[in-house]
């Protein structure tokens, strides 16, 4: 039995030994031409890629992945150069974007290549492909064609909607048009028009201009002015036209500037083609106040997957502008006042001219008579002893503002302040500090609530 095992186990000894052996004598397959030096082929287009091998890598994939790239990026390489040489040959000049348009999808879609070879060893993976010039260049053109003929159909399809007034379909079909050629965009495609060769994108842009150089704004009323009687805010009407037809449910932007800074606001234009402009100021100061109005591209645009190309085109696009111009007329107001010391009046009217003085900085008209008056103010004031003994005496001053507007008698403010204590050695001279305490009070705090009264009435 001894024996036996013995034998056994000489026999695997035996057996590994002559498998190694066999292993060792599989000679490594060698390294082809391709990968020592790149194939210079004119007929074809030739994509090399190499991928570490190790464990849990797809280096295969990977290293198909990067012949994929490298095939593109000779294929843009070359169509970059031949593009360039052409449009030298013909006077042209490349411009910058055209360059990174060619750069960015000339090889976006690679179809009909093959696999030549692999190659591998121990540490490296190899895929060699290539693809026939005449073959891809013929899929581009059709591809570059069928987007020619989409983008013409799009364009005769907005000169239509145009011609029937539908200018929100229009606009949205010129756009449909420059997205068919965007692959090609910005002067690829060339057309024939009035027998002239022109390019693509220029055709669809002087569509557009043209589209727009003929819509009109139509004031619908005449109300441009801002007062006190309409609140210093009005709806201004606007009919928006093409050749004579309402431009229906399109957006507008209507922009202007406030104390902050400018205002872009979106407002649309109703079934019958008007907008409802609404024009409102918070300042009494009399002043021209301007409001443009234009189409809002980024609104009719929308989310669209081609928002960002649109985006870049529509802003060389100069859509019809209309200024809207309103004017805002100060209120006039009279000032009455009463005021008095312990029941007297002290002939001085301080209040009174710490408000004349500030409105009238703001722009306030100050009249003699209440017949030219849109808002009549009222101050009444009086001081009364608060307590004295025989160092100091305290007065407090208590004042009240009354604004009216004259027409309709509506109290516009009712403002109760005080009483606002003054101190000194004696009566008199303590009133005159509580007028003085209560001018300043009225300066900081009291002409800020009189503005935003009537800005807010």
């Amino acid at each position: 039995m001894r024996n036996k095992i013995l034998g056994f186990f000489c026999m695997v000894v035996l057996f590994a030994c002559k498998t190694k052996e066999v292993v060792q004598q599989v000679p490594e397959i060698p390294k082809p031409h391709w990968v020592e030096s790149r194939p210079l082929n004119n007929l074809d287009y030739i994509g090399i890629g190499v991928a570490q091998i190790a464990p849990g890598v797809n280096f295969i994939e990977t290293a198909k992945n990067n012949a994929l790239s490298d095939l593109a990026s000779e294929i843009k390489v070359n169509l970059e150069s031949n593009t360039i040489y052409s449009q030298t040959e013909r006077g042209g000049v490349v411009n910058e974007d055209f360059r990174s348009t060619i750069k960015t999808s000339a090889a976006a879609d690679i179809e009909g290549y093959e696999m030549v070879g692999s190659w591998q060893n121990s540490n490296e993976y190899w895929v060699y492909y290539r693809l026939s010039k005449s073959e891809y260049l013929a899929k581009v053109e059709e591809k570059r064609q069928n987007a020619k003929k989409s983008s013409l159909t799009h364009l005769e399809n907005a000169k239509e909607n145009q011609e029937r007034g539908d200018i929100r379909l229009a606009i949205l079909s010129y756009f449909d048009a420059f997205s068919a050629i965007q692959a090609y965009s910005p002067s690829s495609i060339e057309v024939v028009e009035n027998g002239s060769l022109i390019f693509l994108d220029n055709l669809i842009y002087a569509n557009i201009q043209q589209l727009f150089s003929s819509m009109s704004f139509i004031p619908a009323n005449n109300a441009t002015s801002l007062s006190f009687k309409n609140r210093f805010a009005e709806h201004v009407l606007i009919d928006i036209k093409y050749k004579g037809k309402s431009v229906n449910e399109l957006p507008f932007v209507q922009q202007y500037f406030n104390e902050y800074g400018p205002v872009n606001q979106t407002i649309f234009s109703n079934e019958r083609g008007r907008l409802d402009v609404f024009v409102k100021v918070k300042s009494l100061q009399p002043k021209r106040v301007k409001h443009d109005i234009y189409l809002d591209f980024d609104k009719l645009i929308g989310t669209r997957e081609d928002a960002a190309f649109l985006k870049q085109k529509v802003s060389k696009i100069i859509p019809s502008r209309y200024s809207l111009e309103v004017e805002v007329i100060s209120p006039s107001l009279f000032i009455s006042s009463g005021e008095q010391s312990f029941g007297k009046s002290t002939g001085n009217d301080a209040l009174k001219s710490i408000v004349l003085s500030e409105l009238a900085k703001e722009g306030v008209v100050i009249v003699d008579n209440t017949r030219k008056a849109d808002l009549l103010l009222d101050i009444k004031s009086d001081t009364k002893l608060q307590s004295k003994d025989d160092n100091f005496t305290a007065v407090g001053l208590s004042y009240s503002i009354i604004i009216t507007e004259k027409e309709s008698k509506k109290t516009v403010l009712s403002m109760d302040e005080g009483p606002v204590k003054g101190v000194s050695l004696d009566e008199s001279r303590a009133a005159v500090k509580a007028y003085e305490k209560a001018e300043g009070q009225l300066k900081r705090v009291g002409m800020t609530k009189i503005k935003s009264a009537i800005l807010d009435f």
